[in-house]
Formats: structure tokens, C-alpha cells, sequence
């Protein structure tokens, strides 16, 4: 079907405003306007590929967040034994089961830390 060209720059205006507005650039502003997009169907408008598993877009998401996040280095055993010991000066001797339980929280964050650097 061939179209006649339009003939006034209005008749062009109108032509463009309604293809913008049909294609969902121009927002509706009028009560009319706003009735006749709710009337669309939406199952006739066809969604990007990137937007067809919105799981996947996320899991990417997550990715990118975790390689920005940065890791401190955990100090030598020692250094750290030192400050530890260092910031607790002047509290008295630390009990077996104190020192047994800040041994077992140190040796799960370190491994949850080695486990990050694998990924």
C-alpha cells in the first residue's frame, strides 16, 4: 500500500507524533491518551533477548558487583597474633576457651576469604 506524502508540515507533525506516541517514546498525557495505551495488548510486544531470562541479567549483575568488591590482605600470622594481643593490653590474660573460640572464628574467615580469591 502506498502512502501519499503529507502535504503540510502539520500533516507531517501529526505523522510523527502519532508513530513516536504508538511506539511508546512519547508518554500519554492525556486521559484519552492514557485509555487508549492501556487498550494494547501487551503480549504483542516482543521483548529484547536480554530481557527474556531476567535471572540471568541479575547473576550478571552479582557477578560484576563481587569482582569490584575488594579483598584486604589478611596480616601474618604473627603480626596479627601481635596487634590482636597488642589491642587488648592491660585486660588481663585471655582464657583457653576465649583464645579456642577467636582461633575457630580467624580459621572460617580466612577460608571463606580463600575461597573468594579462587572465584
Amino acid at each position: 500500500m502506498k502512502r501519499s506524502s503529507p502535504t503540510s508540515p502539520l500533516d507531517t507533525e501529526q505523522l510523527v507524533y502519532t508513530a513516536a506516541r504508538s511506539m511508546g517514546w512519547i508518554i500519554p498525557t492525556t486521559e484519552n491518551e492514557v485509555r487508549a495505551t492501556e487498550d494494547i495488548p501487551l503480549d504483542d510486544i516482543p521483548l529484547p533477548d536480554a530481557l527474556k531470562n531476567p535471572l540471568a541479567t541479575l547473576d550478571e549483575e552479582v557477578a560484576r558487583a563481587h569482582r569490584k568488591r575488594r579483598h584486604l590482605p589478611v596480616p601474618a600470622s604473627e603480626t596479627f597474633e601481635a596487634l590482636a594481643r597488642a589491642a587488648r593490653d592491660g585486660t588481663g590474660d585471655i582464657s583457653p576457651e576465649a583464645e579456642a573460640t577467636m582461633k575457630r572464628d580467624r580459621d572460617a574467615a580466612e577460608s571463606v576469604l580463600s575461597s573468594t580469591k579462587k572465584e
